[in-house]
């Protein structure tokens, strides 16, 4: 988000994105097949609001939906255009990019799916700026469309207990290079914000700690029966709200996945 600098990947973490298990779940991901049911039922073109490395963006190409992939990121732009070099060329065709922000974004055209996967609604920090998204949402989406999105529902012990969690992974990326990932997690209640501070640091042969890369990104989490006044305010009908992609089961738990598909409403 542009008046948040702190929410933005450069070069060095949108290369290590889809490999770290701080910021992706990578091919694995279970949103990715949800996704792909959706395209399949609801049919392209796809708008993608927070494109990221294309994860979820390329399957749908695959697939052979045309594909709108939208970010504010040039660096993780850069990403999926690399990415899409290995791709063969009607997969290319299908999959345009555009560099934009999702609370003003106007592309002049209509979506019967739009997609907005990775928790990208979170980086709202404002109900104000939560609001203008989905308006830009609505404001995109064909009359008998879907938006879905896809966040998550902070642990009720770390909401009760305030205190920081701090979550640490070893990973390797496809070259064969060592990593190290670090995670302090702090919420503050009050304003309904998450501070995440990462530290990435390469693991060197002899065993050696490379520098540090480090990022803070801010979220805004969003209370089940909150998200659904949002989009009663937005006027956005809920036509689902799943808690657990594996089964498509309706949420019934407060913490963990929250995923919304919604229509245009009154």
């Amino acid at each position: 988000m542009a008046d948040h600098p702190g929410n933005w990947y450069g070069d060095e973490l949108a290369a290590l994105y889809d490999h770290s298990p701080l910021l992706a779940d990578g091919a694995g991901n279970p949103a990715i097949g949800h996704l792909r049911s959706l395209a399949a039922k609801y049919g392209g073109p796809v708008l993608q609001i927070g494109v990221a490395t294309g994860q979820f963006a390329l399957p749908l190409a695959r697939d052979g939906h045309e594909v709108v992939g939208i970010d504010v990121s040039e660096s993780m732009l850069g990403a999926v255009r690399r990415r899409m070099e290995a791709e063969p060329a009607d997969v290319r065709r299908r999959l345009s990019l555009e560099t934009g922000d999702m609370r003003d974004l106007d592309l002049g055209r209509r979506f019967p799916l739009i997609a907005m996967p990775g928790n990208v609604f979170l980086y709202n920090l404002t109900q104000r700026d939560q609001l203008a998204t989905l308006a830009t949402m609505r404001r995109h989406l064909t009359d008998d469309g879907v938006v879905v999105i896809d966040i998550f529902t902070p642990d009720l012990r770390l909401l009760a207990d305030g205190s920081a969690a701090v979550r640490s992974h070893r990973f390797q990326t496809p070259d064969g290079a060592e990593y190290l990932a670090e995670q302090t997690v702090q919420v503050e209640r009050l304003t309904q914000r998450e501070k995440l501070r990462m530290t990435h640091r390469r693991i060197e042969p002899d065993g050696v700690l490379g520098p540090a890369l480090f990022t803070e990104l801010t979220m805004r989490y969003v209370h089940p029966a909150e998200m659904l006044l949002l989009l009663k305010v937005a006027e956005l009908r809920l036509c689902e709200l799943v808690g657990d992609y594996a089964t498509g089961q309706r949420k019934s738990a407060y913490d963990g996945p929250q995923v919304v598909v919604a229509r245009r409403g009154e």
